[in-house]
């Protein structure tokens, strides 16, 4: 609850430029992926999972703001977080095309595991 409250208010105004993506991942850069997990406890939002899968897929893949291992550090820990599956079939068709390019970016790169994730997010 703490992660989704501090999100809505720092991420998500109407008035940031971009979506509020520099402001997105200042914070998920502040927080961490490891963080994070224990701030989200049991579950994640839908809609905070799709933003944060489209935060990574532009920090990492789009604009290379991002190291590949912080990207697939967020990916995977959202992997833990209860009712992922759930959540996964909630994404939008975007927010599916910003995670298989995101994975095809993280295999460009050489990082391991990334078939795992591959299951995962399926």
């Amino acid at each position: 609850m703490e992660f989704e409250r501090d999100w809505r208010r720092h991420c998500c105004s109407s008035k940031l430029a971009d979506n509020g993506y520099e402001e997105k991942l200042r914070y998920l850069t502040l927080v961490t992926a490891e963080g994070a997990g224990g701030l989200w406890g049991t579950e994640i939002d839908a809609g905070i999972m799709g933003a944060v899968i489209g935060t990574m897929w532009k920090g990492g893949k789009s604009t290379g703001t991002v190291e590949p291992s912080v990207v697939k550090d967020w990916l995977e820990m959202m992997t833990t977080c209860g009712r992922f599956s759930l959540n996964v079939n909630f994404l939008d068709d975007k927010q599916v095309v910003a995670v298989k390019e995101t994975l095809d970016w993280l295999e460009e790169k050489g990082v391991e595991g990334v078939e795992g994730l591959r299951e995962k997010y399926k």
